[in-house]
């Protein structure tokens, strides 16, 4: 009878053990699941895979869409450097293809003019009278002859920007002259001087666009 608790006692202990350490296990490995599933700091690190200043940082690639945003002209830069007549000169800005773009056309005089630098009577703010608003030949005034012949600030004597390159001499613009149907304005970067021209002259061409 003695022998019989002994085996029963014994019997009792062993399942209550086996039990227990089936749980302490069930609950370890709940705990490590857990634990691996919801790491945040290692396997879902937002620093590296949400990077924008890295995969989305267009400062360095679109460095040539500056004067698009901002309104501003952009010129042929260099020009060509055969002379035209004026309808030449305008069909070769419609049909140009520089730079990756086509929409290039022959400017102004008024923004020819812009171009000017060194010359204050014909820049564009200067007391020359002729414009876009004002193209007939009364508005020609003695300040739009200009000033001395290769005495501008860009090298060479050009009276344009310092980037700007190309033959130093004069450049036809689309403006016509209002009362004529052959004569059209055009600006010298040699002097600065802003004069009429008939249509079969050749003169130089920076297409604007």
């Amino acid at each position: 009878m003695a022998y019989k608790l002994i085996i029963s006692s014994l019997l009792i202990v062993f399942i209550f053990s086996f039990l227990t350490c089936n749980g302490d296990d069930e609950t370890s490995t709940r705990s490590r699941q857990t634990t691996d599933d919801d790491d945040t700091t290692g396997d879902f690190d937002t620093n590296d895979d949400d990077d924008t200043n890295d995969d989305d940082d267009t400062t360095d690639d679109d460095d040539t869409t500056d004067d698009d945003d901002t309104g501003d002209p952009i010129w042929q830069n260099p020009p060509s450097n055969e002379t035209r007549t004026w309808e030449e000169a305008k069909q070769y800005c419609e049909n140009l293809i520089f730079d990756g773009h086509e929409n290039w056309r022959l400017p102004t005089i008024s923004e020819l003019r812009s171009l000017i630098r060194g010359c204050e009577a014909t820049e564009l703010s200067g007391e020359c009278g002729v414009t876009d608003n004002c193209a007939n030949l009364e508005c020609w005034n003695q300040s739009c002859s200009g000033c001395e012949f290769l005495a501008g600030p860009a090298q060479g004597g050009a009276y344009w920007p310092d980037e700007m390159s190309g033959e130093i001499d004069w450049y036809w613009s689309k403006t016509p002259v209002q009362e004529s149907d052959i004569l059209g304005w055009n600006a010298s970067f040699s002097t600065a001087d802003i004069l009429q021209a008939s249509g079969h002259y050749k003169g130089y061409v920076r297409c604007i666009r």
